[in-house]
């Protein structure tokens, strides 16, 4: 029976001759090197890729050169043109015969016998079917093979020479080789070490990601060795065909090695042009092979990876700290495992970049904890001071001293911030002999108020003392609000003339105590006196008493009062402060937490790229729930006491490796020394300079002024003063 294929592509037989040819011979025609290894010998041909032939052929002619075997066709085969002409019988094939095409590509292949001496081989449209190799027309070329080709087609390169299992294996110097390894000689050949390694099933390619920036080397001077061993190193890799010319602009870190003979060994740094994280996951593919089924496209990390892959995934340039749900996007572009959410949170939550850098997005820690209510006027007293005023009759600062039950304030001016001792005597002037002493004190954490002097004078009255936690003014809520009622009061009558306001502060007192409170629903002279002074001389004859029984027990149940509307305050007051609250978290002694730097003095020169929280520091001491005592270093001049609103808790995770503690001193001349990493700023201090340093493996917190005689390394100076010329200080005198 006859068979009848057709050549899409008319045969160079059956192509138009005359004019037309030259238009034929502008056309680029995709030929691939082929190789035809038979009975020892190699011989090399060029072979056109024609998906218009069904199959492959072969010319006659180079049968019978090369003697190769073929069989007749059971039925022989018409091959026809485009147009359906006849162009020629073909009544047998090729036996399997070993072909290379480009270099390594190995198979065996059947071709069709005919008569074309102009194209001698031609690979079909069945062979391009089973290869399916990549090709890019427009240079033309073949671009990159199948993944059937990786795993079956694919091996190493050979050397030019294909005898090289006999002569070089046979000529390989073992004399430096123990005896015990002679059997090994092929290991020794230089001619199979100069071979590409056998491609495999599971070779992964190198994908960039669109738009990633790529990697800039440095460029370097060579001595005249390494120049010599750099030009050998090209020459021989060129020969080889195991490097080629290139017009990429990415290149690799070159460097030599010096191996024990003294020669010099070429090491090219390839990890920045490749994703590594990527190609690790890939090879550990067989770690786990039972383990979960993968989403399409991504690949399953087993437990060894998921900590390098999570780095990769949140602290990486192209992830750049992102948040759990970023995080987790990012990695299931590529990534999987049963946990990966769950394991993102851990992390992000152990990070100790993202601790720093980030604010809290959540409320504020630490439900409302308002002081007891007191049971009278004036057993329980707070006291704030005003300052930044201008001077007025000598003074200015006001001392503000209310008392937390009838909400009744005395104004005192001063004439600067008393010390500790004066604040008692004004204490026992103004107020003591007027109420009696009371049995607690509450203030903010003024030098006043911490010292021991304060603390001896509150302990011989019998009285407690209240100390507001660090940057907490809600602490001493009702001294910062009387305050604010004073300022504002103030800014009303003084708006003319403002070295006035001593004059009117006595009114603005009076006038405090005479306005009804929202807390208590009646005004501070009737919370305290048990009754209101009259507005008008018409008014006295209302506010007589029969008796003084009479009085006390019209001030005993204004008190019982005025205490019950007290409780109903603090009540609401908590239910809406806690709507914006949650509960916070209970501390230990010991614990590290993260503090807020807010209110920190930190030595930065932009607060907007400042550390939002400094630390981590560790708890010294739980003040009540609402508040801690922390161990801070020496540096940072503030008061250890915090509210926990101030704070963080510090999270590990095996995931995420805890950052770098600081280096510990050195000891230079006897003494410890710290390294400097550089110098920030500059100042006159006396008759010399300080110096602001960043401390090598400390926090901002950290930097502090010293003088000149104590940078070991003068060059820290130089380097400063070149970066910032305009702050070179000039000569005594002024001159230049």
């Amino acid at each position: 029976m006859w068979k009848t294929f057709k050549l899409q592509s008319p045969s160079l037989d059956d192509r138009s001759r005359g004019v037309e040819n030259v238009h034929v011979k502008e056309i680029k025609f995709l030929y691939v090197p082929l190789k035809i290894i038979h009975q020892g010998q190699v011989s090399e041909f060029s072979a056109l890729i024609d998906s218009g032939a069904e199959h492959s052929l072969i010319d006659s002619q180079v049968i019978n050169h090369l003697l190769l075997p073929f069989e007749p066709l059971e039925s022989p085969i018409n091959a026809a043109g485009l147009g359906g002409k006849q162009l020629f019988c073909i009544t047998s094939r090729t036996k399997p015969v070993l072909i290379l095409t480009s270099g390594n590509h190995r198979e065996y292949h059947q071709f069709f016998i005919t008569q074309c001496p102009q194209t001698p081989i031609i690979l079909g449209f069945s062979w391009l079917q089973t290869h399916n190799p990549r090709i890019d027309w427009a240079v033309p070329r073949i671009t990159n093979w199948s993944t059937y080709c990786m795993a079956n087609c694919l091996h190493s390169a050979i050397p030019s020479s294909i005898s090289i299992t006999s002569e070089s294996e046979m000529n390989i110097d073992l004399s430096k080789v123990l005896s015990c390894y002679h059997d090994l000689r092929t290991v020794f050949c230089k001619s199979k070490a100069s071979t590409l390694p056998p491609h495999r099933p599971y070779d992964c390619a190198i994908e960039l990601l669109n738009g990633a920036p790529l990697p800039k080397g440095r460029l370097f001077n060579l001595s005249g060795p390494e120049k010599e061993a750099m030009e050998n190193y090209i020459q021989e890799a060129l020969s080889l065909h195991h490097i080629r010319p290139s017009t990429s602009p990415v290149g690799a870190g070159f460097f030599f090695v010096q191996k024990k003979d003294k020669t010099l060994r070429p090491c090219i740094d390839y990890r920045n042009l490749t994703w590594e994280i990527e190609n690790k996951v890939q090879q550990a593919q067989g770690e786990i092979p039972d383990h979960a089924t993968c989403p399409p496209g991504t690949l399953y990390v087993p437990d060894s990876l998921r900590s390098e892959v999570l780095t990769w995934g949140h602290a990486s340039k192209i992830a750049c700290h992102g948040g759990v749900r970023r995080t987790t996007n990012l990695l299931r572009r590529r990534f999987f495992w049963p946990s990966l959410e769950k394991d993102v949170r851990e992390y992000v939550a152990a990070c100790s970049v993202c601790a720093h850098s980030k604010n809290s997005n959540s409320p504020p820690s630490g439900h409302l904890l308002p002081l007891p209510t007191p049971s009278r006027p004036w057993s329980h007293i707070a006291l704030d001071f005003v300052t930044g005023l201008p001077p007025s009759q000598g003074h200015t600062v006001i001392l503000t001293v209310i008392d937390r039950f009838s909400k009744a304030v005395h104004f005192i001016p001063l004439p600067q911030l008393p010390s500790a001792s004066e604040t008692a005597d004004i204490l026992v002037h103004h107020v003591f002999r007027y109420h009696g002493i009371p049995s607690d004190i509450v203030s903010d954490r003024g030098p006043q108020f911490t010292s021991q002097v304060w603390r001896s004078f509150c302990s011989a009255l019998g009285a407690t003392v209240s100390l507001s936690s660090g940057y907490h003014p809600q602490s001493n809520g009702q001294a910062e609000r009387a305050n604010q009622e004073l300022e504002a009061a103030l800014r009303c009558l003084v708006a003319q003339n403002e070295a006035d306001w001593s004059k009117y502060l006595i009114w603005v007192e009076y006038a405090h105590n005479t306005h009804s409170s929202t807390a208590t629903g009646m005004s501070p002279f009737e919370a305290s006196l048990g009754f209101s002074p009259p507005l008008f001389p018409s008014q006295e004859l209302d506010l007589a008493v029969p008796s003084v029984q009479l009085h006390l027990q019209r001030c005993q149940d204004i008190w019982r009062q005025a205490r019950a509307a007290l409780l109903r305050s603090k009540e609401s007051n908590c239910q809406i402060a806690n709507r914006h609250r949650v509960v916070g978290p209970v501390y230990l002694p010991g614990q590290k937490v993260w503090l807020s730097s807010r209110n920190i003095p930190v030595q930065v020169s932009s607060r907007k790229l400042a550390p939002r929280y400094i630390g981590p520091y560790e708890i010294d001491r739980i003040i009540n729930p609402s508040c801690v005592r922390l161990r801070l270093p020496a540096a940072l001049k503030v008061h250890p006491a915090f509210h926990i609103s101030q704070i963080k808790p510090v999270h590990e995770s095996p995931f995420c490796p805890p950052s770098a503690s600081p280096p510990p001193a050195r000891i230079i001349d006897g003494a410890p020394a710290f390294t400097v990493s550089r110098v920030l700023d500059v100042r006159h201090r006396g008759r010399g300079f300080q110096f602001l340093v960043d401390w090598e493996g400390y926090g901002p917190e950290e930097r502090s002024w010293i003088s000149r005689s104590l940078i070991l390394d003068r060059s820290l100076i130089d380097d400063f003063f070149s970066a910032h010329p305009d702050r070179r200080p000039g000569p005594p005198g002024g001159g230049r």
